[in-house]
């Protein structure tokens, strides 16, 4: 026996009990990240609730894993980036990864011209919604962010 599977062999009971409530939960963020395993590619998947976290590596990167982590009745929120195996999920249950968005509109930024405006508003709207997302039960709120892009609001909302 090598010398990493008596842990894993004891571990077994708490590592399937925590897999067995991820489905359970309300809310999970999901990621995957390439991984080597015995010399072949694969993907580390992590989903994350409230109490705990699991892993799993697998050689496919599919909505199979999505389905075999979160269970094919999942009726939770998923906040994951954009990758397709997590579209399964209809929009009101879904939350797109603010780290992905704020890179977006820093591209956008970086990318200049008439873009420009547009990432620097989602840059400032961001960090307005981490404002307000600070803000915890016995601490005083963040001074108020000003809203000097209430009018570009207005113009995108036209179009």
């Amino acid at each position: 026996m090598r010398q990493e599977q008596a842990p894993s062999a004891a571990l077994a009971p708490i590592v399937e009990e925590a897999r067995a409530a991820v489905p359970q939960a309300a809310v999970v963020n999901m990621d995957e990240t390439g991984w080597r395993q015995e010399q072949q590619r694969a993907w580390l998947w992590t989903v994350v609730t409230a109490e705990l976290t699991v892993f799993r590596i697998d050689r496919r990167r599919s909505g199979a894993v999505v389905e075999a982590l979160l269970g094919a009745d999942f009726a939770g929120v998923v906040g994951s980036d954009r990758w397709s195996a997590y579209s399964r999920f209809p929009g009101e249950r879904r939350a797109l990864c603010y780290a992905h968005l704020k890179r977006d509109f820093q591209r956008l930024v970086d990318r200049g011209g008439t873009a420009a405006p547009i990432g620097r508003w989602g840059l400032v709207e961001i960090e307005r919604l981490f404002a307000l997302w600070r803000v915890r039960p016995g601490r005083e709120a963040p001074a108020q962010v000003p809203d000097r892009h209430k009018g570009r609001r207005e113009v995108l909302r036209r179009r």
